[in-house]
């Protein structure tokens, strides 16, 4: 690193990483003390509300994790009766997640998701940019030795 502005970049992309993983977290926390649910789940549920009702699979699509790891949050959104599954008229196999009355008034008092609005400026920019970005921070990744570790979502156990 003997180019100066080199390191300047390198500060200040450090300084961006924190900037947006701190909003996330204090976003976080400050969902779980004012409406008893994660940033995850409150994600869920906006998305949910947004699509109009969907299946597990298009709500995991959409958050981008593995439909796997929706399911933890689907069951404990359902235990706190802020969801239902309800099976489609037209098809008795699928299952479609909606809203409850309950659900939909805590949403109307909610904010926004930070994960969403990190999803949300990643999409304002070209696909070529953020393809490139992808692949910067997969070497990173890869540098760090990260490859192995679970990433599900930002400060949940969900």
């Amino acid at each position: 690193m003997s180019n100066p502005s080199s390191f300047t970049d390198i500060q200040g992309v450090v300084q961006s990483l924190r900037r947006i993983t701190k909003a996330i977290h204090e976003f976080s926390k400050a969902v779980d003390r004012e409406f008893g649910i994660t940033g995850p789940q409150l994600w869920a549920m906006r998305t949910i509300n947004e699509m109009g009702g969907c299946s597990a699979g298009d709500l995991a699509a959409r958050l981008c994790v593995h439909p796997s790891t929706i399911t933890g949050v689907i069951q404990r959104l359902e235990d706190k009766r802020l969801i239902d599954r309800q099976k489609r008229p037209d098809d008795r196999r699928a299952v479609v997640l909606t809203l409850t009355p309950a659900g939909k008034k805590l949403l109307e008092r909610a904010p926004h998701p930070a994960q969403g609005q990190l999803i949300a400026a990643l999409s304002q920019f070209p696909p070529e940019d953020v393809t490139k970005l992808r692949g910067m921070l997969d070497h990173i990744v890869e540098a760090m030795e990260l490859g192995s570790t679970s990433a599900r979502f930002f400060f949940s156990d969900d």
